[in-house]
C-alpha cells in the first residue's frame, strides 16, 4: 500500500492535535468550573463597594483593561480590600459601586464578586472552545478516513506474483 503524502499526514496530525488540545481545554473548563462551584456553595456572601479600578496593561497588543479593588466587611467585623484576578475593558464595574461579594469563611482573603464574569469566565471560554477544537479534530479525522478509504478502493489491483 501507498504511503500517504504530506498532505494526508499533516491533515491526520492536525486533527489529532485539535482532539487532544480541544479535550484538554474542556477539562480545564470542567475543573474550573468544579472548584468554583465548590466555592460558591461554601462561601458566605456579602455586601461590598468597589473602591477603584486597577489598570493592567498588556504589552502584546498594547491595551488596557482594569480590575475591580473592592472592600467588604466579613461578619466578625474586619474590612478586608482585594483586587480581583478577573480584568476587562471597558470595566465592568465603577468606583463607588456597590456589589455583592462571596467570601471564603475560613479565608476571606479568598474573595469574589459575585457576578458571571467574575466566577465563570474561565469556564466559559475554556469549555466551548476546547468543546469546537476537539469537533473539528473528529470532522477532519472523519473526512481524512474517507478519503484514504476512497483512494484505497479506487487504486488499482496488482496480482501477487507467488
Amino acid at each position: 500500500m501507498k504511503k500517504p503524502g504530506l498532505l494526508a499526514r499533516l491533515r491526520r496530525k492536525a486533527g489529532w492535535t485539535c482532539i487532544i488540545c480541544g479535550l484538554a481545554c474542556v477539562g480545564v473548563g470542567i475543573i474550573f468550573a468544579v472548584l468554583t462551584e465548590a466555592f460558591v456553595r461554601s462561601a458566605i456572601e456579602t455586601n461590598g463597594k468597589i473602591v477603584d479600578l486597577f489598570p493592567a496593561f498588556n504589552q502584546e497588543d498594547r491595551t488596557t483593561s482594569y480590575a475591580p479593588i473592592f472592600s467588604f466587611i466579613t461578619t466578625d467585623g474586619r474590612t478586608y480590600t482585594i483586587t480581583s484576578n478577573t480584568s476587562s475593558n471597558p470595566p465592568e464595574f465603577s468606583p463607588g459601586q456597590n456589589v455583592a461579594v462571596l467570601y471564603d469563611p475560613r479565608n476571606p482573603s479568598h474573595a469574589r464578586l459575585k457576578s458571571t464574569v467574575q466566577l465563570w469566565l474561565v469556564s466559559l471560554i475554556c469549555a466551548p472552545l476546547g468543546a469546537f477544537y476537539a469537533v473539528l479534530g473528529f470532522v477532519l479525522l472523519y473526512f481524512d478516513r474517507r478519503y484514504s478509504r476512497k483512494l484505497a478502493a479506487s487504486a488499482p489491483v496488482v496480482p501477487n506474483p507467488n
